[in-house]
């Protein structure tokens, strides 16, 4: 599973649904500068429900196919209580399913689902002196910086037309990301960096380009 988010990773969400795919809270503590948010407080966003259908081209070299995704769920974001407005929780719960299918005949090749929470958990507070450079966009910061943790839990499975499983993951991935709020007391803003920091269960690789050529052929 790879990183969801709506107000600050939609991109990386909606890469995550259309190609590879798609935790109890922290105790709350107070933050103030150098500190740490792990509660939300009230909703800047209440829960909102989506739901989202359509078709694109995969853009496999080795098998020409055409693929139709349809996802469904609810999105939120809750202030992140002592950063005086300016780091936000997001949360997102959703469920999808994409079908992939030879272009010359409409055959099923193969189908992925899935079920996915996406939640951040806690917001630090990071000084500018310590971002490092190499994160620094030319324009430089606008702060305050945070450095978000987020979870992302869930199941998806790929499986033939017959509905044989091909490749299944689930568990939990952590993240850590930098995030430049730019002080405008709403979601958004720019991301400076983005990693991996824990995973828990199984995740094997999803190359779903790879494994239609493996049915064609």
């Amino acid at each position: 599973m790879t990183a969801l988010r709506s107000h600050r990773t939609k991109t990386l969400w909606m890469a995550a649904l259309v190609s590879v795919t798609l935790t109890s809270l922290l105790a709350a503590s107070t933050a103030a500068n150098g500190a740490t948010a792990a509660k939300g407080d009230t909703y800047y966003t209440p829960p909102t429900p989506y739901h989202n259908i359509g078709n694109y081209d995969p853009g496999c070299s080795n098998v020409n196919v055409k693929a139709h995704y349809d996802y469904e769920g609810v999105y939120s974001d809750k202030n992140a209580t002592g950063t005086h407005g300016q780091a936000f929780f997001h949360k997102d719960e959703t469920t999808y399913t994409q079908t992939w299918k030879l272009r010359s005949t409409g055959e099923v090749l193969l189908t992925q689902s899935g079920n996915v929470v996406f939640e951040e958990i806690k917001a630090t507070f990071v000084p500018k002196s310590e971002v490092p450079k190499r994160l620094i966009p030319k324009k430089g910061l606008v702060g305050p910086v945070y450095r978000f943790t987020a979870t992302q839990t869930g199941d998806e499975t790929v499986r033939d037309a017959d509905g044989k499983t091909l490749v299944a993951s689930y568990g939990t991935v952590t993240f850590k990301q930098l995030f430049d709020t730019k002080g405008d007391s709403k979601p958004g803003g720019r991301e400076l960096s983005l990693r991996v920091a824990n995973v828990s269960g199984p995740h094997p690789p999803m190359n779903l380009c790879k494994l239609s050529s493996q049915i064609v052929s």
